[in-house]
């Protein structure tokens, strides 16, 4: 007699949750932020492309090295703080920062860690994510130097100038308009 036995099994949430990892790396491949995923003990485990273009460590550089790696010097003691912020399960929130890439050079970045957890919440690592801000600092730069020289025309202008407010209250006053009209600039102002 020949018998034959038949085994069936459902695979469909183990299929379901490899179309959902694959959605997931697809999202962080695509995303215009360098984002590594990093074990609690500052491992890292993956490294995106944008992490290789912004910081010049392609990934197989990257993985399986500290996240201090990229820690500007003088901020290395900070990876241990953030990391001890992660396992209490909160994140750090986005601030500027520098970066250290490839041959140390300085990436001006917004960065943010927060806790990875698997379904049960149980803390698993952490993920970073560095935008790349040069731009903005740049524009910020151009934009206080355009402050600056503003003040310092206005303040020294031969010329009475002020600025004043839809209301008709006096914003801005100079030296000159203060001695043209005879009042000085605190009474102006109020």
């Amino acid at each position: 007699a020949t018998a034959i036995s038949l085994i069936i099994r459902d695979v469909s949430r183990q299929v379901e949750a490899e179309a959902a990892q694959g959605r997931m790396e697809a999202v962080i491949e695509s995303s215009e932020d360098a984002i590594c995923s990093v074990m609690l003990d500052g491992t890292i485990v993956s490294w995106n492309r944008v992490a290789e273009a912004l910081l010049g460590y392609a990934s197989e550089e990257a993985v399986g090295k500290n996240i201090a790696l990229i820690a500007a010097a003088h901020r290395t003691h900070k990876v241990e703080e953030y990391f001890e912020i992660v396992r209490k399960g909160d994140r750090v929130r986005p601030y500027d920062t520098i970066l250290w890439g490839k041959n140390r050079t300085e990436v001006a970045v917004s960065f943010t860690i927060f806790p990875v957890r698997d379904a049960c919440g149980k803390i698993l690592g952490a993920s970073v994510i560095a935008r790349e801000i040069s731009s903005r600092i740049e524009a910020e730069n151009k934009l206080r130097e355009s402050e600056e020289m503003f003040r310092k025309v206005f303040a020294h202008a031969p010329s009475g100038m002020s600025v004043m407010g839809m209301d008709g209250k006096y914003l801005l006053v100079n030296p000159t308009f203060c001695t043209m009209v005879g009042y000085s600039e605190q009474e102006l102002l109020t």
